[in-house]
């Protein structure tokens, strides 16, 4: 997998995932509100959607060397 480059924290989605991810937990313990498993399934959303970006841009990067 030497084609894939890691961007670690200069990647869009991994900053937008990590402030999402802050924003929650800010207002779950705020006590807006938000019950515990409304806050576990956003977390879990969360997870899904930065899991499939993340095959979709290796599926795409290979696709493309090919």
């Amino acid at each position: 997998m030497s084609h894939i480059q890691d961007k670690g924290v200069k990647s869009k989605r991994f900053m937008t995932m990590l402030l999402l991810l802050l924003l929650v937990t800010f207002d779950y313990k705020s006590g807006s509100g938000m019950t515990s498993s409304e806050w576990l399934g956003f977390i879990q959303w969360l997870f899904g959607l930065w899991a499939v970006s993340e095959v979709g841009k290796s599926g795409a990067e290979a696709y493309r060397d090919k």
